[in-house]
């Protein structure tokens, strides 16, 4: 009973490791494998399908005015969701572009106080101690 290779590979960490990534694999897979086939029949039974052809169909809502509405030219009714989507890009470079501008804006500024040492430790405390104040009221 000792010579069995049996009990050698149950006690084996490295085995016993390989056997667990693999039911965790096969677990995970049947996960995946179930949800794509209840999504699969769900949406057969209601007569939809999957896909991006929505995309060209008109979008129906208003969007306020911004650069991406303006550079588009968006109308209601007769714009489609893939305009939407590229004004909704264009909206998110703007935003990004602005904050790469002030978040330097005010590095620059905050440099110039803090090459002062003598008025560093205070204006720190000025911002930190006013924005707190903010938060609180908020």
């Amino acid at each position: 009973m000792s010579n069995s290779p049996l009990p050698s590979l149950i006690y084996d960490a490295r085995i016993r490791g390989y056997v667990f990534q693999v039911l965790i694999l096969v677990l995970i897979g049947f996960g995946v494998w179930s949800l794509v086939d209840n999504t699969v029949t769900n949406l057969a039974e209601r007569g939809k399908t999957v896909g991006f052809g929505f995309l060209t169909a008109n979008a129906g809502f208003q969007i306020s005015d911004t650069l991406g509405t303006w550079a588009i030219d968006y109308s209601v009714g007769e714009s489609t969701y893939l305009d939407v989507y590229f004004i909704g890009i264009i909206n998110t470079f703007l935003v990004a572009i602005l904050g790469i501008v002030g978040a330097t804006f005010i590095r620059h500024r905050l440099y110039r106080i803090v090459a002062k040492p003598a008025v560093a430790a205070p204006a720190f405390l000025l911002v930190f101690r006013g924005a707190t104040r903010i938060a609180v009221k908020a």
